[in-house]
């Protein structure tokens, strides 16, 4: 048997379970140690080492490229938690790669999806009314599947087991309305809000008009339009500026309101103001009379509110009935 004569000799146990740490005496000099007791405590080191619990790591004890990337890629890698949901086209949505966790299962996907109506169980096309897009718990770590529904979620963003990510309006031509996707961020929906884009309004009772040039802007719940035109042949009919598309003013509007002003470059009728009736999918107008002082809350004709040819220069902005939940 082989003899090994220590003076000193000490082992610094650096690793241990925390709730089991272990202990040892240290030799003293001129003490004999056989293999046995050597086996036997370097025994002791790596079974309390494979022990570890990781509640005993301190900070810098694990270095980031040791980490498992395969079980916190997901983590690593996503800049956002959620799904964003963008148009595709009038009856289908695309909801783009996304990091979400949907009941406990965490869901990453690498390449956009498509959801339209009737998928997954989900409800059937209808004009006018609000839905609400969800990630079903039935989706895997690397696969979404998706479901259009009435259904409204709760105050977490749940309906049953399935979350939320965002909610559109179908419009009067059963047409999904771009501009009213919102999207859901933690607690509530997050109302879209667009740069200016361009649009040609309809606008009746003026005869042929000319040089119409309009922006409008999604603000919240609001749409907000600025633009200026040349009358035609003004007639004895309603006037009327259409809204974007087939949108419709708010249901909010249990009166007649004013929601804008106008300015004419001849004229003496003054005061023009735009006028917002509730269901409507256009602006009426009417005035101040300069005469009278009396301020006219009715539509009126477009002959009553300016002549031929006249330069006119608008700006609106009025709630939205398919913006609005």
């Amino acid at each position: 048997m082989k003899f090994i004569l220590l003076f000193i000799f000490t082992i610094s146990l650096s690793w241990a379970a925390c709730d089991a740490p272990v202990s040892r005496t240290n030799f003293v000099a001129n003490t004999i140690l056989t293999s046995s007791d050597l086996n036997t405590q370097f025994n002791d080191v790596f079974a309390a080492a494979n022990l570890v619990d990781g509640s005993c790591l301190t900070d810098e004890t694990v270095t980031a490229d040791k980490l498992d990337t395969s079980t916190l890629g997901p983590l690593v890698n996503a800049s956002q938690l959620g799904c964003k949901t963008e148009y595709s086209n009038a009856a289908t949505l695309s909801i783009d790669k996304c990091f979400i966790a949907i009941n406990g299962t965490l869901v990453t996907t690498t390449t956009a999806t498509t959801v339209t109506w009737g998928d997954n169980s989900g409800s059937s096309e209808a004009a006018s009314t609000r839905f609400y897009v969800y990630a079903l718990s039935t989706s895997t770590a690397t696969a979404l599947s998706l479901s259009i529904r009435t259904n409204v979620p709760d105050g977490n963003g749940y309906n049953s087991n399935d979350r939320v990510i965002s909610t559109i309006f179908n419009d009067a031509s059963s047409d999904i309305d771009t501009y009213s996707i919102d999207q859901w961020h933690v607690n509530e929906f997050v109302a879209q809000e667009t740069g200016w884009f361009s649009y040609t309004p309809v606008i009746s009772g003026c005869g042929t008009v000319s040089n119409v040039n309009f922006i409008a802007k999604r603000s919240g719940s609001s749409l907000e339009v600025q633009g200026k035109w040349n009358m035609g042949t003004v007639t004895a009919s309603e006037m009327q500026i259409g809204l974007v598309n087939k949108l419709k003013m708010s249901a909010k509007y249990t009166t007649v309101f004013a929601v804008g002003n106008v300015e004419r470059n001849i004229g003496t009728v003054v005061d023009q103001v735009p006028l917002a009736t509730a269901g409507d999918n256009y602006f009426n107008m009417s005035y101040n009379n300069s005469g009278s002082g009396a301020i006219v809350d009715t539509p009126q004709n477009c002959n009553a509110m300016a002549g031929n040819s006249e330069e006119w220069f608008f700006n609106g902005n009025v709630d939205i009935e398919d913006w609005s939940y």
